[in-house]
């Protein structure tokens, strides 16, 4: 609503602004959640924030327990009201830095674990038992072909093998990927699941 600069401003320079806008979010999207569980049993509830880079998160934990985490806490209230078993989070970037803040919150689920922002789904697995992970494979080795595949296979099995862990790109399919490179990852990734 605001830009990204803007946005990340107003959380010093108008607070007040920010805890209505996401107080008005969550109001509207559970007023909304609400019209349709009361017609079909959900599954999932996904937040879509996008809100690391490389570097880590665009907040601080302070203020993402400050702004968030009250938001969070009613949207995880409400699946839990409503026997949603997963909140989940997608968020490019590294969010180690505010993990355990939404994990408190509720959240059971973390998405794409981009490899490129140095996300490794085996430490991950490690450090954060209670937390299904999803995604961890790194996409841009689709475009280097079998054997950087292979490696990547490797790498996610202690993860996979630990549990919890849904083995996924960590992003869409790049434009330099070929069809053949794509159907071989596809393959092992069958094998690596059982599913060949």
């Amino acid at each position: 609503l605001l830009g990204d600069e803007e946005c990340l401003m107003a959380f010093c320079t108008a607070p007040d602004l920010v805890h209505d806008m996401m107080d008005h979010l969550t109001t509207l999207y559970l007023h909304v959640f609400s019209q349709v569980v009361a017609k079909i049993q959900v599954d999932v509830i996904h937040i879509w924030e996008d809100m690391c880079g490389r570097q880590g998160p665009l907040i601080g934990p302070a203020q993402w327990d400050e702004f968030m985490g009250p938001h969070y806490r009613r949207i995880t209230a409400f699946a839990k009201e409503h026997d949603i078993p997963v909140v989940s989070v997608d968020t490019d970037g590294n969010p180690e830095l505010i993990a355990e803040c939404m994990i408190n919150a509720g959240v059971n689920l973390l998405f794409p674990m981009e490899v490129a922002a140095g996300c490794d789904v085996a430490y991950w697995r490690k450090q954060y038992p209670s937390l299904a992970l999803l995604g961890g494979i790194d996409k841009r080795s689709l475009a280097e072909g079998p054997k950087a595949i292979d490696a990547e296979m490797a790498r996610v099995r202690p993860a996979l093998a630990a549990g919890r862990y849904i083995p996924e790109l960590d992003h869409c399919i790049p434009d330099d990927v070929s069809w053949d490179n794509y159907t071989y990852y596809v393959e092992r990734l069958k094998e690596l699941v059982g599913k060949a």
